[in-house]
């Protein structure tokens, strides 16, 4: 199983989201939903389940507007998504994460956004852990750092690469 986050899901959901910035150039990230098209047709092959907490799921609806019952349909309609609740097992997981980070005197982990979004970042992660997931894909850096922390492998979306065929690239404008 693996993991996507907010961003990452928009990125297959929503063809008008903000594009991430890759950080080797600076720019936004060229073909962005083309990779993550790419990634979901070889996950597909790979008959991998794509884990989608349901804290990602709130985040993904809270300005989905009238899309929102589409996003859903498109979620739920899949046999390669699955909803992944914040149970029992992931809540004791967040205590251990922010006792520990508590302990070693930074409950944020290092990461700099404000306290609720770490939690819920928290959450993300301990869903991740609880589900044994291999890897975490996400945009955002604070989910990045939290599932390495917690021994998660992470890519990142312009860690991905284009579909096949597109080795001599194109020219964006």
């Amino acid at each position: 199983m693996v993991i996507f986050d907010a961003n990452f899901l928009l990125l297959l959901l929503d063809p008008e989201v903000d594009v991430p910035i890759d950080p080797a150039t600076g720019r936004s990230l060229s073909r962005a939903r083309e990779r993550v098209e790419h990634l979901i047709a070889t996950l597909s092959r790979q008959r991998e389940t794509i884990g989608i907490p349901a804290p990602v799921v709130a985040e993904v609806l809270v300005h989905a507007g009238r899309a929102g019952p589409e996003y859903l349909g498109v979620i739920g309609g899949s046999s390669h998504f699955r909803v992944l609740s914040f149970d029992l097992r992931a809540a004791v997981e967040v205590a251990a994460m922010t006792s520990a980070a508590l302990a070693a005197g930074d409950k944020r982990s290092g990461c700099t956004a404000p306290w609720q979004k770490v939690k819920v970042d928290r959450q993300i992660t301990a869903i991740g852990v609880t589900e044994r997931a291999s890897t975490v894909y996400a945009v955002d850096r604070d989910v990045i750092r939290l599932a390495k922390e917690a021994g998660i492998g992470t890519v990142s979306s312009w860690e991905l690469p284009l579909p096949a065929g597109d080795s001599q690239g194109r020219l964006d404008i």
